[in-house]
């Protein structure tokens, strides 16, 4: 079996195994829009309009529809550039560990 580089380790290759057999659409949606655009929704939009962290918003009703927008394009766009991302890295150490 090929060495692994230092950005995607064997522990990467076995975890991404899994993920993979479970569907692209589950991934971009599960890892991109529900662990990453969710997160960054409540930091990004609700934090500056509820504690005014990190900079004050005065949210209107466009706030309101605009950045849920945002944040969902933001995290279906994260999520598949990793899914792309890690599906090159993984076929390219399988290509380079076939006997």
């Amino acid at each position: 079996m090929a060495a692994f580089p230092w950005y995607w380790s064997e522990k990467q290759h076995k975890a991404w195994a899994i993920k993979r057999a479970k569907g692209m659409w589950r991934f971009v949606l599960v890892d991109g829009l529900l662990a990453w655009g969710v997160p960054m929704f409540l930091i990004m939009a609700v934090g500056p309009a509820v504690y005014g962290l990190p900079f004050r918003a005065n949210p209107t009703s466009m706030y309101w529809l605009w950045q849920p927008l945002l944040w969902a394009g933001a995290a279906l766009f994260y999520g598949i550039g990793t899914w792309s991302l890690s599906e090159r890295w993984y076929l390219k150490h399988d290509v380079q560990s076939a006997p």
